[in-house]
């Protein structure tokens, strides 16, 4: 990352407001841009860890079974982000998600507008 990089461009891109900024959430944006995909996972890697999203396709359904977040950049929104490309993959693939893990439900029930993507 630029390390002339602005506040106020970081702000856009990640959709903080001023008051969100801190060095935690700057740290934790340049994970943010480096989601791998490989068969059945979702992955950021973040220092010595990384955070994952595993999920496998049963006809036409993405089934979201876990996802983990090392506990030092939980609350900074990478789990979101891993669910987010999980649905942008499942679009392109034609699939509906079935969310069977706890943040996957929770991230539906707080963003109604993806629920279009639910399985019956």
């Amino acid at each position: 990352m630029n390390p002339d990089f602005e506040v106020e461009n970081l702000a856009s891109l990640t959709g903080l407001d001023d008051r969100s900024l801190n060095i935690n959430n700057f740290r934790c944006f340049k994970y943010l841009m480096k989601i791998e995909r490989k068969e059945g996972e979702f992955s950021i890697s973040l220092e010595k860890e990384k955070a994952v999203l595993l999920y496998r396709i049963v006809g036409k359904t993405m089934i979201i079974y876990h996802t983990y977040t090392p506990p030092e950049f939980r609350g900074k929104g990478i789990a979101g982000n891993l669910v987010k490309n999980a649905i942008e993959f499942a679009k392109q693939k034609g699939l509906k998600i079935k969310p069977a893990c706890s943040y996957a439900e929770y991230y539906f029930e707080k963003n109604p507008e993806n629920k279009k993507m639910l399985a019956d």
